[in-house]
C-alpha cells in the first residue's frame, strides 16, 4: 500500500434529523443541493489531480498517494475544506480527520491502515465543528516551507483543524452566521448539549475568522494560523 493522505469526513446531525420526517427532508435538501454544487469539481479531481474520491450519502473519502514536492497533499487539504465551506452554506456541517499512511485505493474499494486511522481520529474532533489533521501530518506541513495550507488550530486543545472559511466568500459566511444564529435560537431547552457545544465552538471560530458582527452566544475558544501568532 503506497504512503498516501487520506482524508474522511461526515455530516453532523444524520441521525437525529432522520427522526423527524420535517428535518429528513430539510437535511437530505441540504445534502442534494451541496452534492450537486460540488459535483463537477470532485469529478475534476479524481481524472485530472490523481485524487481518488469516494462519496456515499454524508460520508466523503478522499485520497492520493504522497508526492516528492507534497503537492497532493495540499490539494487534499485545500480541496476538502472547499467541500467543507459548500457543505456548510448548505446547512450540512462536516466533521473528520486527515492523517497520512498506507492506503489503498482502487476501482472498487479503499482499504487500509490510514483510512481506520482517519475514521478513528474523527471520533475525537470532540464537540467541534472541524475536520483535524493528524499530528504526523502538521509535523510534516510545518517543516516544509514550500507548502502553505490554511490550516487553523484550537489554542484550547492544541489540535489544527481545516480552515474552511478561508474558502467562503463573503455572502456564504452571511448565510452561515444568519443559519447559525437561527438554528442556536430555535434550540429547545431540552436539547442536547453537545449539539449546544458544537454551535457554540462554531461561532467562536467564525468570530476569529470573520471580522465585524460577531456571534453573541460563541465560546471563549482561542485560534491562531498554523505558526502563526495567538488570535
Amino acid at each position: 500500500m503506497p504512503d498516501s493522505i487520506v482524508a474522511f469526513a461526515d455530516a453532523l446531525g444524520t441521525s437525529s434529523s432522520a427522526l423527524d420526517e420535517k428535518t429528513a427532508f430539510t437535511f437530505l435538501n441540504g445534502l442534494q443541493a451541496a452534492s450537486r454544487h460540488l459535483a463537477p469539481l470532485l469529478k475534476r479531481l479524481q481524472k485530472h489531480r490523481g485524487i481518488g474520491v469516494r462519496w456515499f450519502s454524508d460520508s466523503i473519502l478522499m485520497s492520493a498517494r504522497l508526492s516528492q514536492d507534497g503537492n497532493h497533499a495540499i490539494e487534499v487539504i485545500k480541496n476538502l475544506a472547499a467541500v467543507q465551506g459548500t457543505y456548510a452554506f448548505y446547512g450540512v456541517l462536516l466533521r473528520g480527520a486527515i492523517v497520512r499512511g498506507p492506503h489503498h485505493h482502487g476501482p472498487d474499494i479503499d482499504y487500509g491502515p490510514a483510512l481506520a486511522r482517519a475514521v478513528g481520529l474523527e471520533k475525537e474532533a470532540g464537540n467541534a465543528v472541524r475536520i483535524i489533521l493528524s499530528r504526523e501530518l502538521v509535523y510534516d506541513l510545518t517543516h516544509n516551507s514550500a507548502l502553505n495550507p490554511h490550516v487553523a488550530v484550537d489554542l484550547d486543545d492544541d489540535t489544527a483543524f481545516l480552515d474552511f472559511l478561508h474558502f467562503v466568500d463573503g455572502a456564504a459566511r452571511r448565510s452561515l452566521r444568519q443559519r447559525l444564529e437561527t438554528t442556536f435560537r430555535a434550540l429547545p431547552e431540552s436539547s442536547d448539549d453537545r449539539t449546544r457545544a458544537k454551535l457554540q465552538w462554531l461561532a467562536a471560530y467564525f468570530n476569529w475568522k470573520v471580522k465585524g458582527r460577531t456571534i453573541p452566544f460563541a465560546s471563549t475558544r482561542r485560534f491562531t494560523e498554523l505558526g502563526g501568532a495567538n488570535a
